[in-house]
């Protein structure tokens, strides 16, 4: 249980359990505000099985993984875009699956009474959220890295960067094959559907330098999937 915490943005809070707010117990005067978290299944021996306001300061909720019926106290909240099922998790550490209702519900950045506020930069385990000044946040403490069939393997085959990342107009995508290779860059959007064919074509064995023009793009995150012979490498960037 979190007591107070201004805000609350992306936790889990799953299977916990106290006497009254079994997530979240807000004791404070000021405003509470809580967007992107998980809160499930926890429970409470007195009231508020998932969150109580024990004030009657406004609290704010939205995009929430949350049964608002198990919001209890004196407080007087508002919100929307909140979803209640199973989160999927993956295991024991909150990871979410790939099938999980809580990629894509999240939100970036939520503005309330003139101050903007955004999802961190980084979820639990260290990795980039998609990008936190626009789009694409997941529900929850994990970020779901890739979409649906793009998958993360990383070989080192061609030792593989982008720069720079972000990307503002334009980037390269440097690379080195070892070996001639028949070798295919492919640029994939958020949800996997291909922006751009970069590279179609056998390669001699040395070092490449391919440009991206990124003008034009909606800002977001976007995959690129370097193959080379029966070697792949991916990797993820943030266009701005």
């Amino acid at each position: 249980m979190i007591l107070y915490l201004q805000p609350v943005i992306n936790n889990t809070f799953f299977k916990n359990s106290s006497t009254a707010g079994g997530a979240i117990y807000n004791s404070s005067s000021k405003a509470f505000i809580g967007f992107n978290n998980i809160i499930y299944e926890n429970t409470a021996s007195a009231s508020g099985s998932e969150i109580y306001l024990s004030t009657d300061a406004s609290a704010y909720l939205y995009n929430n993984l949350l049964d608002t019926n198990r919001i209890t106290g004196l407080g007087q909240w508002e919100g929307g875009q909140n979803i209640y099922g199973d989160p999927e998790f993956e295991d024991d550490s909150c990871h979410l699956g790939s099938s999980s209702c809580c990629i894509n519900n999240g939100l970036a950045s939520l503005e309330i009474n003139g101050t903007t506020y955004y999802c961190p930069e980084f979820d639990i385990d260290g990795e980039f959220r998609p990008d936190h000044y626009y789009y694409l946040a997941d529900i929850g403490c994990d970020e779901w890295p890739y979409p649906e069939g793009i998958k993360e393997i990383n070989e080192d085959v061609c030792n593989s960067i982008i720069y720079p990342n972000p990307v503002t107009h334009s980037a390269n995508i440097q690379y080195t094959l070892y070996n001639v290779q028949y070798t295919i860059l492919i640029l994939y959007d958020a949800y996997g559907k291909i922006v751009e064919i970069l590279v179609d074509e056998e390669q001699q064995a040395g070092e490449y330098n391919v440009s991206w023009n990124a003008e034009g793009l909606p800002s977001g995150i976007y995959f690129y999937r370097l193959t080379a012979g029966d070697k792949v490498a991916t990797g993820k960037m943030i266009k701005r």
